[in-house]
């Protein structure tokens, strides 16, 4: 019996046309096959789940995706999820107000991620723009000036000349004792008498607790480590500053800073692809803002909001 070879078949002249027919066909059957691979994975109340959520459900398991019962996990998680959510639309909650913003969220952060995102990865910061950020944003690598001291804090609780006189006396003390023991004998705070009156690290430009701004600036203004400066004299206290040391700022080399001075770079670049993508949808959108309704729940955070913090009053 003679076996049939449709290679040899398509090579006698005159096939040739056939030998396209073939050809056409088998890129027909590939297709077939690739929409094959697409086709729905489960029917779940008549909705289709496609075979791309199952591959996503694999990835997620955390499982080796290599192994069919992870497969399988994949797809009774998805299964799962597709009843629960069916219950979920059957019972409405697909038009819940908390349900709908967190849809719109996401997909502001899909368009945002398309538009605006994408925009800015597709050009690469050059060097000069590097360089040319750190030049014009200084401020942003620099090290601030700092100052660790000594504090006696003397709060205005009687007569001020006399607490100004106690002052001037603790200064004068602080010639001819240690100053330990110049914050035992005037402080007003019981943490300064047993900690020496020890500031910690008091950083330009960064509010502190413990004490106001004058303290670091009056501690920044002592030229000589040891020496004490002049009575800090604020509203609600008088403050006798010895300085400890002081470690002046400095600005970060740009090639020390360059990591951080490209997320910066880059977060500023899109930022302002941001707004312009915005700029350009507001043209063609209506946009009106009720200024009652503003108002209103203006009053509504402040008749529930917590009393003010109380006002610094200087010590610890």
């Amino acid at each position: 019996m003679r076996i049939f070879d449709m290679r040899t078949w398509l090579e006698i002249p005159g096939r040739q046309g056939i030998r396209g027919i073939v050809g056409m066909g088998a890129l027909i059957l590939s297709g077939a096959m690739l929409l094959a691979e697409e086709a729905p994975v489960a029917r779940v109340g008549g909705r289709e789940v496609p075979a791309s959520a199952l591959r996503s459900a694999v990835a997620r398991t955390g499982l080796p995706v290599d192994r069919p019962e992870t497969v399988r996990e994949a797809v009774r998680q998805l299964v799962e999820d597709e009843v629960l959510a069916l219950e979920a639309r059957r019972q409405g909650l697909d038009r819940d107000p908390e349900v709908v913003e967190t849809v719109q969220r996401m997909m502001v952060q899909k368009l945002l991620a398309r538009e605006v995102d994408a925009a800015v990865e597709r050009r690469p910061a050059t060097e000069a723009e590097l360089k040319e950020f750190h030049l014009k944003n200084t401020a942003r690598y620099a090290t601030p000036t700092m100052a660790r001291g000594q504090v006696a804090t003397m709060l205005l609780r009687t007569n001020r000349e006399v607490v100004l006189q106690y002052a001037a006396e603790a200064v004068e003390r602080s010639r001819t004792n240690r100053f330990e023991e110049v914050v035992k004998r005037y402080s007003d705070f019981a943490q300064e008498r047993i900690g020496g009156g020890e500031t910690g690290w008091l950083v330009e430009g960064q509010p502190s607790k413990k004490y106001p701004p004058e303290v670091l600036a009056s501690l920044l203004a002592i030229s000589q480590v040891g020496a004490v400066g002049a009575p800090v004299v604020t509203d609600r206290a008088v403050y006798v500053v010895r300085l400890v040391e002081k470690r002046a700022g400095a600005i970060t080399p740009f090639e020390q800073a360059r990591p951080q001075v490209e997320r910066d770079f880059l977060a500023a670049r899109r930022q302002q692809a941001h707004d312009a993508f915005l700029a350009r949808l507001r043209q063609s959108v209506e946009v009106q803002v009720e200024e009652t309704v503003v108002q209103q729940v203006i009053r509504e955070n402040q008749s529930n909001a917590r009393p003010p913090a109380a006002p610094f009053r200087g010590g610890q």
